[in-house]
């Protein structure tokens, strides 16, 4: 039964699931966000360690994380704050 429950979650990832860039992703969805971050005049950016790691992530997932973490993040930074995605990879 374990089996088949593990299957299952793995196809539904795979259909939900895009061989893509990480940080590219994340940075188009930024977009969204730079008129509130002029508005609030907050610094806001996007960064990585890395140019380019090709992963298998759940764009669906990310995305709904993404627009619920970054309205909170503007919502309660100060003005003299800044907002802030970085992703650091550190390698096998």
């Amino acid at each position: 039964m374990e089996g088949n429950t593990s299957r299952a979650c793995a196809n539904n990832i795979a259909k939900n699931s895009n061989d893509l860039f990480l940080h590219g992703f994340s940075k188009d969805i930024s977009h969204s966000f730079t008129d509130i971050a002029g508005k609030k005049k907050i610094p806001f950016s996007v960064s990585s360690n890395i140019d380019m790691l090709e992963i298998y992530f759940d764009k669906d997932k990310i995305e709904k994380i993404l627009f619920n973490l970054l309205p909170n993040a503007f919502k309660y930074t100060h003005a003299d704050g800044t907002v802030s995605i970085n992703f650091v990879y550190n390698g096998p």
